[in-house]
């Protein structure tokens, strides 16, 4: 017995280059994923630090909830000073956060203007000159303010 190879290709059909159409499709194909991919691992990026600052913030929150509403008296400067200087590292933990958002968040005015407010503001709370309560404000407008999972 004597085995026949039988072709099931189309006479005359140009199978090289159906085979490299295919080629180039799937090609482009994983050169769209990539693209969308980038697109996503960039937005990814955005939103860790984005998390990043407002989990800062929540930790100056709570060592600015913790001091009392106002440190006029140098005595009680004094009994706090440990408390303040934790509320220092935690402003520039929150001031690192911000400046590795790199903008993301300079067009949102509300955001922006409270924490300019905050940044400016903190070592005059630490001298006696205002109350928490406007800090506390500025850093609950912050937090309130969906700007990671809208």
């Amino acid at each position: 017995m004597e085995c026949q190879i039988v072709s099931v290709a189309a006479p005359g059909f140009p199978w090289p280059t159906f085979w490299a159409a295919l080629s180039a499709v799937a090609t482009l194909a994983t050169f769209g994923v990539a693209v969308v991919a980038m697109f996503r691992w960039r937005k990814q990026d955005e939103l860790k630090a984005k998390l990043a600052f407002k989990q800062a913030l929540c930790n100056y929150g709570y060592c600015l909830v913790k001091l009392p509403e106002k440190l006029d008296s140098e005595e009680l400067r004094v009994i706090n000073d440990n408390n303040t200087d934790e509320l220092v590292e935690h402003l520039a933990a929150c001031t690192m956060a911000w400046y590795a958002l790199e903008g993301l968040m300079e067009k949102n005015n509300k955001i922006s203007g409270a924490w300019d407010f905050i940044y400016h503001n903190t070592m005059r709370y630490c001298n006696g000159e205002i109350s928490h309560h406007d800090l506390c404000d500025n850093c609950e407008t912050i937090l309130l303010e969906k700007f990671i999972f809208k």
